[in-house]
């Protein structure tokens, strides 16, 4: 089969337009139909004479098969993605999936990917058999030259026709911009990579960090994965009982506690740094000392434990007393290794208990069967095969379990006497459950639903008056922010890097 190549440059410009329809549609959903209907009707032809200008320029012979297949195929995994989670294939995602293991990897395939992959195979099968043909040198460059120019008159009469609606139109709604593919997410590639250049000497911080007393304490920080705040019955939600072990040990749930980004590889390094959400780069916080290099500097023994599949993110990675249970079984893995730190402590410990906990889309893999509460549940990784009550179940299932965890820790602490104890419990970020068609987390912060941005956060203290005094917080704004200065405030320790007015205990 032969094919011109100005022709073979228009069709595959035609082909990324339509693999471009979820962007469509989120142009639909945001705008005014009244005041709209003309953009809506124009961004189309406009997207589509940019392709055909861009392409126009870049297809050149022994270029124009290879970049169309690398482009047909990064395209064809963007338009997957945003169709069946509604997820924003941004640098930070793009971080994610870097950092993604096997076991993550397993849990995201599904029988929905089938055809998207014979799309794929499709597509690159055409490109690779079609023989593009090419006229001589002088003549294909003109008629290459007509083929760009007409589509720039395309472009700029219809723009210009419209611009007084376009222009505020793309300014009210720069977002939509995430959902072009592949053009965001070859964009947000090229951003992850610049993040990873060379790096400055590695800063360490709290060299001055010293006790204020003897006192002995022992705090357990339990980081949570996946879990979302409005699924906390302990905070109000009425659908099931998720928290009837947080309950009954009269845990201090914080009900209004933000997560410092939507994706693990974000929020952990974040909650660990001296750094606020607002100043946050993932780049400098792998470049500089975290809580647990400061605690460690004040003679605090540190041990991390972790189930979650991920690992930590970097943020042990100074830490020599850890353990990577690897999330391959449930996270009461962890528990006997728990017990055996609390139980033989002798200096005043830090001990992180890294959980599974909610990490989705599989949520049905997260909890045992005597957990199976809430039914009926979704049992497939395709969350768009189940209704949203069957999600909703399954996902609650996954909260129910890890309460039931966070409660076994907290009794081993109670069990304790040797030591001043507390247990914070936070997850590292939110999730969404299929609200507005969009699933899973790793939306960018300012796009993101709150489902993805509050977190459970809640606190056990031996010290019931303290606990009760801090009650007055219980509804308060409150962040990931405090984590670092709250527990080296917890432990008595004086630092220039300590903030008092990020430290809940300061309160």
């Amino acid at each position: 089969m032969s094919i011109s190549s100005n022709k073979f440059t228009l069709y595959f410009a035609l082909f990324l337009t339509l693999l471009n329809y979820k962007f469509f549609a989120y142009t639909f959903s945001v705008s005014n139909l009244t005041n709209d209907i003309l953009v809506l009707v124009a961004i189309p032809f406009l997207i589509f004479a940019l392709m055909g200008v861009v392409f126009g320029l870049l297809f050149v012979p022994f270029l124009t098969k290879p970049l169309s297949i690398f482009l047909a195929v990064v395209g064809v995994i963007g338009a997957y993605f945003i169709n069946t989670y509604g997820t924003i294939l941004d640098s930070e995602m793009i971080r994610n999936a870097v950092q993604t293991d096997t076991k993550e990897v397993r849990d995201l395939l599904s029988l929905s990917m089938l055809p998207w992959l014979i799309l794929a195979i499709l597509v690159v099968g055409f490109i690779i058999k079609v023989k593009i043909v090419y006229k001589p040198f002088f003549k294909e460059l003109a008629a290459k030259a007509i083929f760009v120019v007409s589509f720039l008159v395309l472009f700029g009469v219809v723009f210009a026709a419209l611009s007084k609606d376009l222009v505020p139109f793309f300014r009210n709604h720069n977002d939509i911009r995430f959902y072009t593919t592949p053009f965001y997410p070859l964009y947000s590639t090229i951003k992850f990579s610049k993040s990873l250049a060379p790096k400055e000497p590695f800063k360490q911080i709290g060299l001055d960090a010293t006790k204020n007393d003897d006192t002995k304490r022992l705090f357990v920080f339990v980081l949570g994965e996946t879990a979302r705040s409005f699924d906390y019955s302990i905070n109000n939600y009425s659908l099931h009982d998720t928290n009837p072990y947080s309950k009954a040990n009269d845990l201090l749930s914080f009900s209004d506690f933000s997560s410092c980004g939507t994706s693990t590889a974000i929020s952990v390094p974040c909650m660990f740094s001296n750094f606020t959400r607002s100043d946050f780069s993932p780049s400098k916080a792998s470049n500089t000392g975290n809580l647990l290099d400061v605690l460690k500097t004040a003679k605090v023994n540190v041990s991390w434990l972790g189930n979650n599949s991920g690992w930590c993110k970097g943020v042990c990675d100074r830490t020599s007393d850890s353990r990577d249970f690897g999330g391959t079984d449930f996270d009461e893995v962890m528990l006997e290794d728990v017990q055996k730190k609390i139980s033989d402590a002798n200096e005043t410990s830090f001990i992180v208990v890294h959980l599974q906990g909610s990490h989705g889309p599989t949520y049905f893999k997260r909890y045992p069967k005597e957990f199976d509460k809430f039914k009926p549940t979704c049992d497939t990784a395709t969350l768009k095969d189940c209704s949203h009550e069957q999600i909703v179940n399954t996902y609650d299932n996954t909260i129910l379990y890890t309460d039931y965890i966070v409660n076994k820790i907290v009794d081993m602490l109670k069990n304790n006497t040797k030591f001043e104890t507390g247990l914070f419990y936070v997850s590292d970020h939110g999730e969404s459950l299929g609200e507005n068609g969009i699933y899973l987390h790793g939306m960018p912060y300012a796009l993101a639903p709150e489902f993805q941005t509050k977190v459970p956060a809640m606190l056990y203290l031996d010290d019931e008056t303290r606990l009760e005094k801090l009650r007055n917080l219980k509804d308060s704004e409150l962040s990931q922010d405090y984590i670092f200065s709250s527990i080296l405030g917890f432990f008595g320790i004086k630092s220039e890097i300590y903030n008092p007015n990020l430290d809940i205990f300061a309160k």
